[in-house]
């Protein structure tokens, strides 16, 4: 025990020792800590102030930016109004060019009619300009023909106081005529009135009794005392236009039955009137 203590001594000597320099060297790195903590605080004071500088130049940017933002679209809403008008202002023009084109396209075809009429126009000069010059040609020859003419007046005057003495005698003449002509005329009219007869060609005006399309036949009003005989062919027409013609088949003595001849005109036109004129064929 009495070796051992020495060493012991020595270990424990060595310990505090080694204790004592933990403690400096625990001491030394707190101190350098320390700075170490006061250098970084130093250093985030400097960071946060240029933190609050970018931060404020970042603000300022970011104002300005909005301000030529907005800047930036006004002008763009004012240059899309000024393109609105222009394109309003482009349409009215290509509007008013379209319209100058159609009248130019007008004025063009109206200098071709004119230009046609100006053509026409000298066309026609010349046509009468030879006219004129033959009217002039023939001129000493109408001047002989006026003077013949006038020797022919002269006569003519002669020869109507010739007739003026010669017809004193016409107004008993006519008289002798007049009543001649009013005596056959009255003799005429009863000749018409009183026969017992049709003559061909001859045209009586009348209006149907009845009409019967499914047998193709018609009822006159007239009779054997009107001159209608069996067998007679009547052409029926309207104002001056042949519908059909009838052929006579019953004779009574104030009327007739007669048949509608098939195949010629238009029979059914008879529905559309209701007067007709008979011609005797």
């Amino acid at each position: 025990m009495k070796y051992l203590s020495p060493i012991l001594l020595g270990l424990s000597a060595l310990l505090g020792l080694i204790a004592l320099i933990l403690t400096s060297l625990t001491i030394g790195s707190h101190d350098e800590h320390l700075d170490l903590l006061s250098e970084f605080a130093e250093k985030k004071t400097a960071l946060m102030e240029e933190l609050k500088e970018q931060k404020l130049v970042n603000e300022s940017k970011s104002s300005r930016e909005r301000k030529r933002n907005q800047e930036l679209e006004d002008q763009l809403s004012t240059t899309r109004e000024e393109c609105e008008g222009i394109t309003g202002k482009l349409a009215d023009t290509k509007a008013r060019l379209e319209k100058i084109n159609q009248a130019k396209v007008d004025a063009e075809k109206s200098l071709d009619d004119v230009s046609g009429r100006i053509k026409e126009a000298e066309a026609n000069l010349a046509e009468a300009k030879e006219s004129g010059a033959a009217l002039e040609s023939e001129i000493p020859m109408l001047r002989q023909r006026i003077s013949q003419s006038a020797h022919e007046m002269s006569d003519l005057f002669t020869k109507i106081s010739d007739l003026s003495s010669s017809l004193e005698e016409f107004p008993a003449f006519t008289a002798i005529l007049k009543r001649h002509y009013q005596r056959a005329l009255k003799g005429l009219s009863e000749y018409a009135r009183e026969r017992p007869w049709l003559e061909m060609g001859e045209v009586v005006s009348l209006k149907f009794d009845s009409i019967d399309y499914s047998k193709g036949l018609v009822s006159l009003p007239l009779g054997s005392e009107a001159g209608i005989k069996p067998e007679m062919i009547l052409g029926v027409r309207r104002k001056s236009l042949e519908i059909c013609k009838i052929r006579i088949t019953r004779i009574h003595r104030f009327y007739s039955l007669a048949e509608i001849i098939p195949m010629v005109g238009r029979p059914l036109d008879l529905k559309s009137h209701e007067k007709f004129d008979l011609v005797v064929l």
